[in-house]
Formats: C-alpha cells, structure tokens, sequence
C-alpha cells in the first residue's frame, strides 16, 4: 500500500479525509454527552481557516464544530 500512496496524490488525500471523519464524529458525540450543544459547520472558507490557523504546517481543516455550552 505504501507504494500505492506514494504515488497518489488524490488518492491519499481522500483516503485521509475518510479516515478523519470518524474521529470528527466522536468528537461531537463526547461534547454533547457531556451536555453541551455541539453542531458541525458546512459552507465555511478552508482556505482562508487553514491559511490563518496551519499556515507554515501541512495540516488542513476539514471541519469546524460549533461549540455552545449551556446558559
């Protein structure tokens, strides 16, 4: 497999990001168990996240979650 990867460019990307939303998922499972409201966002500018928070790094966003926590 890794000479499958290495030569694949969009094939390790989207495998990555597969792999990243199962861990996404149980993120906000474990904020809302512990009582407080928690919603994945869609439609947000990635380029201009990953530019102010991971710029100089290889990481990318791939989610944001809103985070609320009770009155």
């Amino acid at each position: 497999m890794r000479e499958i990867f290495a030569a694949n460019d969009a094939l390790r990307e989207r495998t990555g990001g597969f792999n990243a939303d199962l861990p996404a998922g149980y993120f906000i499972l474990v904020i809302r168990a512990a009582g407080v409201a928690a919603g994945p966002m869609t439609g947000f500018d990635s380029a201009g996240m990953d530019t102010v928070f991971f710029s100089g790094t290889t990481w990318r966003s791939i989610l944001v979650v809103n985070i609320r926590t009770p009155r």
